[in-house]
């Protein structure tokens, strides 16, 4: 019988991804703004045709999931992390040509809209590991991923000393804690 506790195991090293997702989308809608503002809003396309940047805000957020997907190292998190909040942020800044019929980029209220948005996800990322206690097993998954990224790089002393403190928190009777 699966349970939510098995889908959702959580990643007691996240903060440091979310924050790289939340400071890289943040200052990807800033460099957006000021570009535009610097380049006089440019076009990509001509005429009735545009490539608007949330389509590279699409791309990035993609590029970011397929690593997620496809490699198993806390440098592709890392990577993964800042790719995607980077595609957010270029994704998240077209919001006002979304919620205007018609298609306003310069919709007045869109920035406050913007760091609204920024501030929920904060809080829900906040939130996150906070809303149970960390179970054993939870302790014992993030040890085994700290174990398994020392089978792809060099397993430093701060690392192991944080295997070992997520494993005192797991029930000794366990077999996988025992070995």
């Amino acid at each position: 019988q699966m349970t939510t506790k098995d889908l959702f195991v959580r990643n007691i090293e996240a903060d440091s991804y979310r924050e790289n997702f939340l400071v890289s989308a943040v200052v990807s809608v800033f460099l957006i703004r000021i570009f535009l503002e610097v380049t006089n809003y440019p076009q990509l396309g001509g005429g009735d045709f545009h490539i608007a940047h949330m389509l590279w805000g699409g791309f990035f957020m993609l590029v970011a999931l397929m690593m997620l997907f496809s490699f198993l190292s806390q440098k592709a998190l890392f990577i993964a992390s800042i790719l995607g909040g980077i595609g957010f942020g270029a994704f998240i800044d077209e919001l006002g040509k979304f919620v205007t019929s018609d298609n306003d980029y310069f919709f007045q209220p869109t920035i406050a809209l913007i760091y609204i948005i920024f501030v929920i996800l904060f809080l829900i990322s906040r939130f996150i590991p906070r809303y149970r206690e960390i179970s054993q097993r939870e302790y014992l998954v993030n040890a085994i991923e700290m174990i398994k990224e020392s089978a792809i790089n060099d397993f430093d002393v701060e690392e192991e000393k944080r295997a070992v403190e997520y494993l005192k928190k797991c029930d000794p009777a366990n077999p996988i804690v025992q070995s």
